[in-house]
């Protein structure tokens, strides 16, 4: 029943891990309402490109979410 620093750190990641989730949903939303807004300057689209770009970097960000996720319960189920 000692202090084991490998399962600290195991803690520590999952913790981090975790706590990057929101950033990464904002960051994926944001860079493709740019993304479109710039292709909407670009080719005369507005709004639609930005809206399509808008939901891309919304369903990219909650692919990586899932992905985040799947391992952070593959690192609990080692501990």
């Amino acid at each position: 029943m000692g202090f084991d620093p490998e399962k600290q750190g195991r803690r520590y990641r999952q913790v981090s891990t975790a706590a990057g989730i929101p950033a990464l949903l904002i960051a994926g939303c944001l860079v493709g309402f740019f993304l479109g807004k710039w292709l909407d300057q670009r080719l005369h689209t507005a709004p639609w490109m930005q809206l399509v770009c808008f939901f891309l970097g919304m369903g990219a960000a909650i692919r990586n979410i899932w992905y985040l996720l799947k391992q952070v319960e593959k690192d609990s189920e080692d501990l």
